[in-house]
């Protein structure tokens, strides 16, 4: 487990600056433009180039009867790139999952603000650092064409104990297969949202 972490210390998610987000919103739908929406944030798949490829809507701030219209985001989000794409622990670009941000109001707002489902919640009887409610954590991690974490670190190569402990707990979920142009799965990063909670977990019903 030791040896899995370490090496994916290097791991790097895509990297985006202001020109990107100028980019799309020189693109928007007027009819988002008009809406009462704040914010939207994306989840874009972006190519070893660092082409984005794939984009869906992931997080919405503002009116809910209008988050149809968000989805007109992604339109302009496709076809994009980034500042950089990722790079694996041996520093080869690679496929991955980028989270970007999409400020319709005056100010720009930041990821955290948005109401976005954690990938992994996980319950224990004592949260990290004494917090007095839930803890997230951004790991990053690699998975491959079957879907399996085969590597894991924290976001920003900074590890700390939780951070080991969430990236040993990850090591059993499975992650979406994406394919490749071959229509082979094909490994990729992923920015993986995990969190502590000191709460039952809700079992899901079958």
């Amino acid at each position: 487990m030791l040896e899995l972490i370490a090496a994916a210390v290097a791991m790097t998610l895509p990297v985006a600056d202001g020109r990107l987000e100028r980019s799309i919103q020189s693109d928007l739908p007027r009819e988002v433009i008009e809406s009462d929406i704040a914010g939207v944030v994306y989840e874009a798949y972006v190519d070893p180039k660092g082409r984005i490829t794939q984009c869906k809507v992931a997080g919405v701030l503002g009116n809910e009867r209008e988050e149809g219209l968000a989805k007109g985001i992604c339109a302009a989000v496709k076809g994009k790139s980034v500042k950089s794409p990722a790079r694996d622990a041996d520093g080869m670009r690679m496929p991955a999952v980028f989270r970007g941000v999409v400020s319709l109001a005056n100010n720009s707002i930041a990821l955290d603000r948005f109401p976005i489902e954690p990938d992994v919640r996980y319950q224990v009887d004592q949260l990290p650092d004494g917090a007095k409610s839930a803890v997230r954590r951004n790991l990053v991690v690699q998975v491959d064409g079957q879907g399996q974490i085969t590597a894991c670190g924290a976001a920003g190569g900074k590890e700390t104990p939780d951070t080991a402990t969430a990236c040993d707990i990850v090591q059993s979920v499975t992650l979406p297969i994406r394919k490749g142009a071959d229509g082979q799965g094909e490994s990729y990063l992923y920015p993986l949202l995990f969190e502590f909670t000191d709460k039952p977990l809700v079992a899901l019903a079958d």
